[in-house]
């Protein structure tokens, strides 16, 4: 599990829980999901302050660390955790659920390599990303080859920034999309920061709107897009800087 926005993550209430899946002693994929949970510590309970400063006062920081090895629950990660969050038994049922929603996304692909035969899945699995990449690559040599720009402001950041500016240079070219962020604000020192995976989440959300919305959304999908978001930036905020609403408001 993680939930470390500089390692992956988005904002620390976000756990996600990855599982690796294993046919005949091989690993053949993974099965993950991202939850966000009501509390994970911090000074303020919802884990959302408005007035933080640094992201280790907004909760506690899991980097990716192993807490089922073998089957087994390691109940010393897991106490760890539970210690510091306002609600443990929330916080308790809500991992298992994440677990228990893994195992069945590991058992249903284990059933349909069963069904079809282990190639036909996992090529399939290439096939269905070449063909995602396609249909976007076609969405986007619709568009008109050239550049746009545009800029918004965040009111202020909740301490002594105000006007924070976000940049966007936006490039359509050979069914390809670049996103380019240079410009935009510095990191603030309000909790209005956004991680470079939020930046992503963003971008690809905002394509899949103004393209095609039933292209399946997987690596081939995302292929053509590119996002330039500067380190240091509130578009690609580097730690500590605090990140609770770099999601929800940037």
């Amino acid at each position: 599990m993680l939930n470390d926005p500089f390692r992956g993550g988005t904002h620390l209430p976000d756990i996600t829980v990855v599982t690796p899946i294993f046919l005949d002693g091989q690993r053949i994929g993974f099965a993950a999901n991202r939850a966000h949970h009501s509390d994970v510590g911090g000074s303020a309970p919802g884990s959302m302050s408005s007035l933080s400063t640094d992201v280790h006062q907004e909760g506690f920081r899991i980097p990716p660390i192993k807490i089922v090895a073998r089957g087994r629950t390691d109940d010393q990660v897991q106490g760890i955790l539970l210690a510091n969050v306002r609600t443990p038994k929330e916080r308790l049922g809500d991992l298992r659920a994440q677990q228990s929603a893994n195992l069945v996304g590991s058992k249903r692909l284990v059933e349909m390599i069963g069904k079809f035969g282990r190639d036909a899945v996992l090529g399939g699995m290439e096939q269905l990303q070449d063909y995602s990449k396609r249909l976007m690559v076609k969405q986007i040599e619709k568009m008109p080859e050239k550049t746009v720009r545009a800029i918004d402001y965040l009111d202020n950041d909740g301490f002594d920034t105000k006007n924070i500016p976000i940049r966007v240079k936006i490039t359509a070219h050979g069914g390809q999309l670049e996103f380019d962020f240079t410009g935009s604000s510095s990191q603030v020192k309000g909790p209005l920061n956004a991680v470079h995976s939020i930046t992503l989440s963003a971008v690809y959300y905002v394509v899949r709107c103004v393209t095609d919305p039933t292209i399946p959304a997987n690596e081939g999908c995302f292929e053509p897009v590119r996002v330039i978001a500067p380190p240091g930036t509130i578009v690609n905020a580097l730690s500590p800087a605090p990140v609770a609403g770099g999601n929800v408001e940037t």
